[in-house]
């Protein structure tokens, strides 16, 4: 799921009354994109995935996984 993908379920989510009121919505996006992060947190998944990471990646792996 892409980050709009998120923000777009999240605003669907306002009650009927506010559904069409596009300030209601641009709060809703604003704080669900601040909760995300801009997409942060995936990101960083994929910067430390174990069959890409080289280098300084594979040294902070392995300190958590515990290899030396």
């Amino acid at each position: 799921m892409t980050l709009d993908e998120v923000i777009q379920y999240y605003v669907d989510l306002l009650i009927i009354q506010y559904r069409q009121k596009p300030r209601a919505r641009a709060t809703v996006a604003a704080f669900v994109r601040a909760a995300v992060a801009d997409g942060l947190p995936p990101a960083l998944a994929d910067a430390f995935d174990i069959d890409t990471a080289s280098g300084a990646q594979l040294d902070i792996l392995a300190k958590y996984i515990g290899v030396s």
